[in-house]
């Protein structure tokens, strides 16, 4: 009987601290160090609603990170990509950035209509994490893009977005007159 008592109580702590592990993993804000050896925040996500509400305040264009837990990419992606300096501030100041857990049962307001954020991934037709859907300030959705972006990738699609400049050229021929300029 001692044995199985033991044997729960360090099944229960393990349990304990994967689930310490896996909520650490799930911050939504985190912090590096830049170049210079100053900290840095990463990128702050806000909720749908709260991002919905700020773009037609602030007029800035969305931009909704659709992930999930177990999504290593995602994963990926929030250690190196949102935690880049430039992604950080080009983000901070020319969008407005949502986080959507496509799993999650949380509600959220979708027009008009109180939906879970696994309805809202489904309305959105995300059927692969991460996907990231570019919105107009007053929700109008711009386009979707879907996968694991480094950085660098990253920066030239939120440039294309951030600059309106999915109006006028496709996003090649954005892209090669971005390499024909430097």
């Amino acid at each position: 009987m001692r044995t199985l008592t033991r044997h729960i109580s360090i099944l229960t702590l393990s349990l304990v601290i994967l689930a310490m592990t896996a909520y650490a993993g799930n911050v939504t804000k985190t912090s590096t160090t830049d170049d210079k050896g100053e900290k840095s925040e990463g990128v702050e996500w806000l909720s749908y609603d709260e991002g919905i509400e700020e773009a037609k305040e602030t007029g800035k264009p969305i931009v909704i990170n659709f992930y999930t837990d177990w999504c290593g990419y995602c994963k990926k992606m929030d250690r190196s990509t949102f935690e880049d300096p430039k992604v950080i501030s080009y983000m901070d100041e020319n969008f407005v950035s949502v986080r959507v857990n496509g799993e999650s049962k949380k509600m959220v307001s979708h027009e008009g209509e109180q939906i879970s954020e696994r309805s809202l991934t489904k309305a959105y037709r995300v059927s692969g994490f991460p996907t990231f859907w570019f919105l107009k300030p007053d929700g109008e959705p711009i386009g979707p893009a879907p996968g694991y972006k480094p950085t660098g990738s990253w920066l030239t699609l939120l440039e294309y977005v951030g600059g309106s400049h999915y109006q006028n050229m496709s996003f090649d021929t954005f892209v090669k007159s971005k390499s024909s300029d430097g």
